[in-house]
Parts: structure tokens; sequence; C-alpha cells
């Protein structure tokens, strides 16, 4: 079975998904019990750095968008291993107790994950779900 335009409106799905999750505060730690929507903007600007302090989350996000890429060009198994990489990235997350929190390093611990972190999963569970599906149809047409 064909699936022409799913590959695109998985991408602007999962791309709405993403942006919306940039408005939204990412988690709360103790010494800032009240979340604050430019939490995550902010991660999304200094994750990069993450790798100095063993945090490597953040990069599931260039996995997340050379997985829009790929699927916009319809690579669909490269798509599957980049969305699914980035998938586990994100949810190592949840393994994670405490965050840096200031530059000195700080670290306080993590009491909630909030919206934006649940969505930013949502934005990658939604590319690695089509990509399945692409993936498992494309095994049925041979």
């Amino acid at each position: 079975m064909k699936h022409r335009g799913i590959p695109g409106t998985a991408v602007a799905v999962s791309f709405c998904l993403f942006i919306c999750c940039l408005f939204l505060p990412g988690f709360v730690t103790r010494d800032t019990p009240e979340p604050h929507a430019w939490e995550a903007i902010y991660l999304l600007g200094i994750g990069w750095l993450g790798p100095l302090a063993l945090h490597f989350e953040w990069y599931a996000n260039p996995l997340l968008l050379t997985s829009w890429i790929l699927a916009l060009v319809g690579k669909r198994k490269t798509v599957f291993a980049a969305s699914t990489a980035a998938l586990v990235l994100a949810l190592s997350f949840l393994l994670r107790d405490r965050m840096i929190v200031s530059e000195a390093p700080t670290y306080s611990e993590i009491i909630s994950r909030s919206s934006g972190y649940w969505m930013w999963l949502a934005s990658i569970a939604v590319m690695v779900g089509v990509s399945y599906m692409l993936c498992a149809d494309s095994r049925h047409e041979r």
C-alpha cells in the first residue's frame, strides 16, 4: 500500500509538536518550583553543551531534524534509525534525577517533567511510528 502523503503529513505534525514544546516548560527543579515557559527554548539553545556534563539527551534534536529531512526525501529505513535513536536519547532524560542549573555548575534535583518534555517526546514518537509503518509497508510490497 502506498502512503504518498503520509511522510509529509507526519513531518508537519511532528514539527508542529516540536515548535509548541518550545513555548512550554521542559522540567521543574527543586530550586525553581514554578515552571517557566522560556525554559524549553533556553534549553534548546544551550543543550549542545550537555556532553561537557555527560548530558546527551539534547542530541535527539539534530536526529529529529535529520529524520524530518530523510522522511521528505523518502529514505524510509534511515528515517526509522534516526527517529528511533532520537527517541532513545530523549527517553534517557527520564533516568536523570539532577540537572545543572547554573554555570558554576550547580546541580538541582529534577522534581517533575513538564508538558514541554512530553510534547517533545510526542514529536519524536510520531516520526518513529510513521517510519515503522512505512518500513513495514515497504517489506510487504516486495
